[in-house]
Formats: structure tokens, sequence, C-alpha cells
């Protein structure tokens, strides 16, 4: 039946409405505040729960049940049948809709009909909005696996007048921290031939979005789980109404909620999920950050009336309307940024309103809760606008959503750079609490519409340093206000190899000073700078491409600029560290660096590699897959393997159209990522060019039917041709080894499946839930976002037992080392070499490459390039066998065992020290472990999931202090006069015969700063280490077939 909603005012259930923007995601690589996972989206996401049990300390986190029938709404209470013959549930929607003008809404039936762009996901069977200011599309019905795992979202959105390409990557409904609607009815109420408004009705009953996985981390961040449990299915027929009108650059979405139930009311937290897309800047008026993008002392945790993201000529903005009452703006929301990927909850007051889910509540609805009477109904509105800029995106929200007799202010202004126009400029408004972003167009100018209020202005644009800040008070009378920029000056940088032709480079460009007068993190009022940050003595990373010369625009200053192509290279100038860098005075004049770098490091049939990899197809990176392509190549890497969260990516197109293909080779492939059991990388993949979505992703949720456990993951992922399965980070807050509550000893796991919507598994027991097998490859060991590159670190040991607990057990993985990169200053890592046997690109294979690290044959290092080799030596030490390399075995023989260690570095580094390990009887353990037992102290066994971090002296076989000396040096290189340089050292030992099969790894320490290789995300510097996989030593005569491992 008909009903109608008009404007009356909130009643309990809608009063006072708030948004909780949930950002929530991945793994993210990133500084205190990274707002994103990578990694140290981990350390923030776990400082941010303990913020958040602190806060709640106070809440009332007892039982209880939900609300009964005498408890207020604000909602209808005609009786819905879910039976009427429309199958929507049903709103008048006069108030939403215009009646003239000139609009349409069109079923897709041609591709040629669908909007462009480098992040445009529509096809066929999806539904286009058009007015003469907007383009829209939204998903018709179906899965496809990622944020939004249904139909019925907008996901791609450009302008008429001045199309920048969809940038845009998707918007849609979520409730109840983790539950949506599956649309599997589409009506098209108004097409535009009568003119006025075009509506899309999208219909379907509550699901859970099982792509987003949070509720075991809300329980424990909170206390319990939320009374909005999102594992509880609710009885609702939900009813999307999307309405374009004639001339307004939004697309309204008016949710209808109807519930079903002819006993119980619903209480629901409703909001939205977004996924950003594309290299889009987060702007939140009060967002913690004091600017752009998120975290901050906040953590995300941030408050806001409307948000939006700024692109490439194009921005997006996101307006929610108070929870049950939808023509009612919301003026304070709050919002929560963790990796990448927004979900709002409207009407959570930030961490107090969170909180109010875990407190019992029986006759007093909770901030922003809607509360449905039985057979009633309920809805929610939010604006998705689309303009030129985040300046527009402003005037537009503000000014539809001024109630009459606002008090606003206009005003209009100009930014010239040496007397002319600066277009592109951003200008910002500082108040009170809260910000506002414009920007300048062709002419230099900017104007917009901002509530009357006393204001700090300036402005900045790119490679510039920012205005000083002017203050403004808006009245009645408009305003003018004008800025002059300082000009930049311009550095060019041009590189070659020694003896050859233009190469790719990487150019660290320090402040004179120390602390750049305008530092990197400072601009973030300006800029998304959380995204990709930066230390404060650094002015600009930048990257030199294919052709070897580039050119970088700075402000006014005096540098120190160094280029360097990873620790194969050696870097300008050459005889850097003695000489800091070569200084450039940028303060009257543009100069040029001419750069000289020669492969000084012999890694000769070795392929350095990166297995753990993100640009801009995951939601927690802004940076596009070509610049992604030119960071690793700039950097020196040989392969990049594409592990996008939930996204098969393939480098090679834009590697080839930017003339990379000589320095960089690619594997396809993806990281599988849910959010509370672990992630885990599979390649080479086979990318399906059909499917624009996710490219032919692996749907770890399970599609309609329950979640894939990790085992299964494993056989989902061999099925689509994955040669190589990689364990990432498997422990901490994202690590699927504590998730599980696995013991090592025996693979057996203790976590409920019913906890992560698996099933219960055949053959399991009460001591074995059977969620994981042995049945993966690599073991991804160290990632900068848990040890940031320090090899000794907690979590590194305790990875080092787990993967050393593998060996021994006979589960043969390599071990590797990675970046998990998410940004693009900061932009590789540990890297993994690879013995292919040819490291020319032309030559390179992605089956070999796959194929040879199962095999072993692998090293991991953030500086050093080590080798190891053993062999029988007979009662004079002398060399009796032939060498066996990394991954081999050496044949049994009761003589003993001689290692030798061979290390590289270029001349700017060091090394130390080299450790030798192999099992011993001492690391062995059964689970459970008496913590009162001798073998508590040295066991690199784990229990339960418990992260295990022993390392006693005792654990090292064999170790050896290393001093390089003058005896040392090698000259690789040399180029008329100049010779290139590096240290190649060989440590031998003599190790006793095992008299089981054992295995031996070696581990090398230096102590040099690797500034500017590498850079730890938390700031300071980072130290040369190294280790190898495995030579396995033969102790019966039959191989690597009896592990040492006892229990």
């Amino acid at each position: 039946m008909r009903r109608t909603h008009g404007d009356a005012s909130p009643g309990p259930g809608g009063g006072a409405s708030r948004a909780l923007t949930f950002l929530l995601g991945f793994p993210r690589t990133r500084l205190p505040g990274r707002g994103s996972r990578g990694n140290v989206t981990r350390v923030s996401r776990r400082l941010f729960l303990v913020f958040l049990c602190t806060s709640l300390a106070s809440c009332t986190c007892g039982g209880g049940g939900e609300p009964d029938g005498s408890v207020p709404f604000d909602g209808g209470t005609e009786p819905f049948d879910a039976g009427t013959p429309s199958g929507r549930c049903e709103l008048d929607l006069s108030p939403y809709v215009e009646q003239s003008g000139e609009a349409q809404l069109v079923k897709v039936e041609s591709a040629s009909q669908l909007i462009a762009g480098p992040n445009a996901h529509g096809a066929i069977g999806d539904y286009l909005f058009s007015n003469d200011r907007i383009r829209v599309v939204v998903q018709g019905a179906g899965r496809a696996f990622g944020p939004q795992p249904f139909g019925g979202n907008i996901i791609d959105a450009d302008l008429v007048d001045a199309p920048a390409g969809d940038q845009f990557g998707e918007i849609g409904l979520l409730y109840n921290f983790g539950r949506t609607v599956n649309p599997t009815q589409f009506d098209v109420l108004r097409d535009g031939s009568a003119g006025g408004a075009v509506v899309l009705a999208a219909s379907g009953d509550d699901t859970a979005n099982d792509y987003l996985s949070i509720r075991n981390q809300l329980q424990g961040a909170l206390g319990r789980v939320p009374y909005a449990d999102p594992y509880v299915p609710q009885p609702l027929r939900i009813t999307t109404y999307f309405i374009l009108n004639p001339g307004e650059q939004r697309l309204q979405q008016v949710t209808a909620f109807c519930n079903t139930d002819r006993r119980n009311f619903a209480g629901l937290a409703v909001g939205d999920l977004v996924d950003p897309g594309y290299v889009l800047e987060l702007f939140n008026p009060r967002s913690c950050t004091n600017g752009f993008g998120f975290g901050g002392l906040c953590f995300g945790l941030d408050r806001l009336p409307w948000f939006g993201y700024q692109g490439a000529g194009i921005a997006y903005g996101y307006a929610p309307y108070k929870a049950g009452s939808p023509r009612v703006p919301e003026g304070q929301n709050a919002s929560l940024s963790v990796a990448g990927i927004t979900g709002v909850i409207i009407g959570a007051n930030g961490i107090l309103g969170l909180g109010e889910w875990v407190k019992e509540s029986t006759t007093t609805p909770r901030p922003g809760e809607i509360r449905i009477p039985p057979l009633g109904y309920s809805v929610a509105a939010r604006d998705f606008w689309v303009a030129r800029n985040i300046g527009e995106i402003s005037n537009l929200i503000e000014t539809s959503r001024a109630s009459a007799g606002a008090l606003l202010g206009t005003f209009s202004g100009t930014v010239t750079e040496a007397g002319q126009p600066a277009a592109g400029a951003r200008v910002i408004f500082e108040g009170a609490d809260s910000r506002a972003a414009f920007v300048t167009d062709a002419n230099g100018t900017f104007s917009g519409t901002l509530p009357r209020a006393a204001y700090q202005v300036s402005a900045w644009k790119h490679g510039r340093n920012p205005t000083a800040k002017q203050q403004l008070t808006l009245s009645t009378t408009p305003a003018t206000l004008t800025f002059s920029l300082a000009s930049p000056q311009v550095l060019t940088v041009n590189v070659r190899e020694a003896n050859g032709g233009p190469m790719p480079a990487r150019v660290t460009v320090f402040c004179s000073t120390g602390t750049c007068q305008t530092p990197h993190k400072s601009l973030v009022l300006f800029t998304d700078t959380p995204k990709d940050p930066m230390p404060d003595d650094i002015a600009l990373i930048g990257y030199v491409g294919a052709s070897g010369s580039q050119t970088f625009e700075l402000p006014a200053g005096q540098y120190v600029v160094l280029v360097s192509r990873g620790p194969e290279y050696s870097i300008h100038p050459n005889d850097f560290p003695a000489s800091p860098g070569e200084a450039v005075d940028l303060r009257t004049a543009g100069k040029t660096v001419n750069a000289v770098l020669a492969r000084v490091v012999d890694t000769t049939g070795w392929v350095s590699a990166d297995m753990h990899v993100h640009a801009v197809n995951s939601p927690d990176s802004i940076i596009d897959n070509a610049k992604r392509a030119l960071t690793f190549a700039a950097d020196g890497v040989d392969v990049l393997v594409a592990t996008d969260h939930d996204y098969v990516t393939d480098y090679a197109p834009v590697i080839a159209q930017t003339g990379l293909a000589p320095f960089l080779s690619s594997v396809v492939g993806e990281e599988v990522s849910p959010m509370e059991w672990g992630h885990y990388n599979l390649f080479p993949l086979p990318p399906d060019a059909n499917n624009k979505v996710n490219g032919g992703a692996l749907d770890w949720a399970g599609g309609l039917g329950p979640t894939l456990t990790v085992g299964q993951i494993f056989l989902e992922g061999r099925r689509m041709g994955a040669r190589t399965v990689q364990v990432n980070h498997a422990r901490g807050l994202l690590g699927g080894f504590t998730a599980l509550k696995l013991d090592t000893d025996t693979f057996a796991t203790h976590t409920d499946p019913a906890l992560f919507r698996m099933e219960p598994q055949v053959g399991h027991t009460p001591d074995d839930s059977k969620l994981i097998n042995t049945d993966f490859d690599a073991f991804e060991i160290l990632n900068p976002g848990d040890d940031e590159y320090d090899g000794t670190s907690v979590l590194a040991r305790a990875k080092f037992n787990d993967w050393f607990t593998l060996l021994s057990r006979g589960n043969l993985v390599a071990g590797t080392g990675v970046s998990d990169t998410h940004y693009g200053n900061l932009a590789t890592g540990w890297r993994t070499w690879v013995q292919t046997g040819s490291d020319a690109p032309a030559n390179f294979s992605d089956v070999t490459f796959s194929d040879r690290l199962n095999a072993l044959q692998a090293t991991t290092s953030n500086g050093p390039f080590v080798t190891l080799n053993a062999y029988r030596v007979n009662g004079a030490g002398t060399q009796v066998t032939p060498a066996v390399g990394i991954g081999g075995t050496v044949a049994a023989d009761t003589q003993d065992l001689g290692v030798t260690v061979d290390i590289q570095v270029p001349a700017y580094l060091d090394v130390t020290r080299v450790e030798l390990y192999m099992h011993r009887p001492s690391d062995d353990a059964t689970c459970p472990i008496d913590p009162q037992s001798p073998q508590a102290a040295t066991t690199r066994v784990s229990c339960n999931g418990i992260t295990n971090a022993n390392w006693p002296a005792s654990s090292v076989a064999a170790s050896q202090n290393v001093m390089l000396t003058a005896g040392d040096l090698e000259t690789a290189v040399t180029e008329g006069p100049v010779n290139f340089r590096r240290y190649r050292k060989r440590v031998n030992f003599r190790l006793t015969a095992p008299s089981t099969d054992n295995w031996v790894v070696a581990m090398v320490y230096g102590n040099r700063s690797l500034s500017p290789l590498l850079i730890p995300y938390g700031g300071g510097s980072a130290r040369p280490f190294a280790f190898t996989n495995p030579v396995l030593i033969d102790a019966d005569g039959n191989g690597y077939d009896h592990p040492p491992f006892t229990r």
C-alpha cells in the first residue's frame, strides 16, 4: 500500500541522526596516521581498538533483548504486506521529484551507452541516469565480489559539460555493521519520457554483506557483539529509490525499510558503504587530520557534516539526512576511517555513539537508531553529488541543505603566480571547528558560500609553499580575497647507466637544513598526505622513467639530491655516503642533475621480486598502476607480483605503455583479503578482461553459500590456476595463524567456524576445527608494516619461528620478504630474489618464477645480496663434495658440513654479522605447552594462535662477526676514470654433521643506514638484514624425507 513520508520533526527513532563512516579494510603500509593498512594500518587499528575500549569503559555491556512493542519509533504504522503486487517497500516520492525539465533513465543495452573512465565498471544490464549536468550508473542485479557484493549500487559517475571520466568506486546500503540488501527486482518508475525526474526502484530482502566481516573485531573492541548484530538476519523488504531531477548534480538515494515481521520491532543502525575507487583524495570538513584524508589522533574516528573525494577534474560528495527523517539534513555526523572503504552508520555519534550499540536499551532508542514496528516502515535518505572539484561539492551541499533563514555568506577570489592565474590551486577556509576547500579554475578564480563566521584562509599548489593565512569574517557583504603564490623552481634529473643508455631511477631531494620549511605532513590541510606519507626532511621523492629524464617543481630553496636504483646499483653521487648528496641551489633558478648509476651487485641468474604489492585496485591505495610500475622499475625491482585486495590485476599493459618493459616484468595475481582470518596471495592467475569489477577475483565469502575456509581458499586458488599460494602477515590483527588459533606443531585450529560463517568441516574434532591445511608454497616473514625493516623485531622473529617449525615438520615452503606497499613515496621494501636462471626481462616466465620460488630457490633482503652453499668437508676442512645451493639437498655423509655464505653489498652499505640456523631439539614442543616447563622458553612452536617470539642465544647454530676491509672492495664497473664498487665477502663455517635430516638457513646483519633506499614508515633509519632459504641436509640417504621435528 502507498505511504507518505514528509518533513516531520524527527521522532525518537531518527532524532539527532549522526553518520558513522566506517572505513574498514586491509593491510594496508602506512605511517602513524596511515590511515591505511598496508601495514601501519594494522598498528593504527590496534591503537584505535585500545582507544575505543578505554572510551567505552563506562558502557553497560550486559545482556538483554531488543525493544518491545511499547517503544516509540520514527516510521510508518500502516501494515506492510510483503506479498503486495509491486514487491516494493512503497513510498510516496512526491517530496523528492520534480515534475518538469528533462532527464533520462535507461537500462544499458550497448557498451556505447556506458560512462568511460579509468575506474568505469558499468556493464550491459546496468542503469544509466542522465540530465544536462551529470551521468550516473547504478549497477543491476547480480553478485560481483567486493566491498558491495550485490547490485543496486552507484558505480560510475561523470560530468556532462566537462567529462573527466569516471573515477568513482562504489556506494551502497550498509546497516547493522554488516548487513545489506540483495536487490533482485528493478523497476523503472519514471524514465523521463513524460518530463521531470527519473526514478529507479531496486528492491530485495535483507542479507549479509559477507565481504564486510568485522563482527568479531567489534566484539573484541567493544566487549560484546553490538545489539545490531551483523550475523542476525532482519525481517526486511528493502527498496532504494534512485532519483535524478532535471538540472541537479545529485542522485538521491531514498531507502525504505519495511518490517515484514508481524510481532517484533526491527532496530537498525543504517548507512552506506563507500569504496572510493580510483586516485581520489578524501575530504571531511571536520577530519581529525585537520585537513584531507583520515587518521590523526582520532585514528580516523571523526565528526562530519558530509564528506567528499577529489579526483582529476572531478569530485564526488556524500551527504546524509537524519535517520528516519529523510528531509532533514544532518549537521553533525561521525566517521571512522581505517583503510579505504567508507561505511556510513547514520546516527552513531562518534565513539560514544558506537558505544551505545553495546548497551542494553529497551525503552529509549540509541542515537540515530531506526526502530520499525511490526509491519511498519522507515526511511533513510542520502545525496550523492558530482562536480568539478571539492569546492563545488561544498557549495552544492551547503546551499541545498541550508534551512530557511540560515546565515550564509558569499565570497570570491583569485590566486596568481608571477602575475598570472594559478589554475588548480587549492584555497582552504579554516573555521572554529571545520574547514572548507575550494579549487581555482583556469582563470585562477574561486567562489563559494559558507556559514557566516570567522575563517583563516590560505592557498597552495603542488610544488609551492602555502601562502600566509588571511583573516576573514563572512557577513552579509560578499567578500573578496587575493593570493599570490611564490613561483617554484625546476629541477631536471637525467639518469643513464654506466657505459649505457637512459634508465629509470628514484630521486630523493632532502632539505639542506634538515626539517623542510613546509614538511610534507603539514600539507594535509591542502592534500591527502596521510595516503602517501613522507619524512619531514625530504622535500620530494620522484621517479625518472624509461626516457632517463624528468623535471620536478620545488619551492625555491637549497637542497641535497640523491639518485638511486635499489641496492644492486650505485648511488649518485658515487662517493655517497662520504658525500651526503649533490648540493642543488634552487633559490633563484632551476638546475640540472646528471646522474650515472652502475649495477655493482652481481645477481646474474636471479630476479628481484616483490610478492605483495598494492595499487589503485586496492581500496586503501591511491597509486595508479602506471605510477606503481614506475616506482618499481625506478627502484630496481625486476618482478612486480600484483596482489591487490580481492582484485586480479595485470600490470603488463601499463608496463608496455610506459616503455618500462626492458626494465620490469610482472605476474598477475591477487591477495585474498578476508578482514578477520588472514590474507593469502595467489599467483600467477589468468586475468579476466571481461570482468571490470574485480578482474575475476576469488569469492572467499562463498557466494550465497557459507564462507570458504582457508583450506578451501587454497583449493579454489589452485582451481583458478595459481601455482603459488603465499600466506601473508600470519601474526597480529590481520594474521591468519592468530585468528584461526593455530597450533604450529600439528596445524590444528581451534576457532569455531561459525564465528566466520563457515560450515563445520569433514573430520573436525573438538581439538581441531580443520580450517587450514599446509597446501601453500610461500610464507611471508618480513613485511615493513610489521617489522619496520628490522629482522629482529618481535613479529619478525615470531614468523621466523613459524617458518622454522614448518621446515622442521617437512612443510617446505619458501620464506619471503615483501613491501606490502600501498604508497608512492615510500614505494618499495623487502625484496626476494628468485633464481630463475636468467635475469633478462625478455626471458621472464611467470611459470618458471613460481616453480623456482616453490622450490625454495630464493633469498630475501633489504640490501645485502646473500647466497648460501653447503657441502661436505674432510677432517682437514677441505671440501670433498660439490657445493649445493639454496633449495638443494646435501647428500648423506658422515663427514662434517661446510657452509659458505656469499655476501655482496654496494660500497655505501655494510655487513657486520652472519648467523646460521638449523633445527635443534629444543625447538620442538607439543601443544598445549606448560608455561612453566623448560620447553616454554626455547620452543619455536606456537599454540592456540599465540605469537611466539622466543629467540634464545642457544638457537643460533653458528655465528661470526664480520668486518669489511679494503681487501673486500671490488671494482664492478668502470667508466672512464670512475670506478663503481661493491664489497664482496665469503664467510665459511664448519658444522658437525647432523645425525638426522636437517636444514640450514643464513641470516646477515649490517649497521649502516639504508636511507635513501628504504625509510621506515614510522621514521628513523633501517639497517641491512638478509636471510636465505634453506639448504636441506640428508642424513639417511633418502633425501629430506624424515624431517627432524618431534612432538
